[in-house]
């Protein structure tokens, strides 16, 4: 949520933004969606996935030591 949440965000603006916060963007999100992330090992399993195939290994938790949650969007 930290990156999709900034309008017109760019990875360099990203890794610039000191002031990036997910307490402001995770609410926003959820507002737009009509529903708050959940954790899911389904997709908590294709994230580590995903990250093995980009060449790295993905923490164990996600930042501050939260286990990271998803949106489920329907298809």
């Amino acid at each position: 949520s930290r990156f999709i949440g900034y309008a017109n965000n760019t990875m360099h603006k990203h890794l610039n933004n000191t002031e990036k916060d997910g307490k402001e963007t995770n609410p926003a999100i959820s507002d737009i969606l009509h529903q708050k992330p959940v954790q899911n090992s389904e997709l908590e399993q294709s994230y580590r996935e995903y990250c093995s195939h980009l060449g790295f290994t993905a923490y164990e938790k996600g930042t501050f030591g939260v286990r990271r949650k998803y949106w489920l969007l329907s298809e």
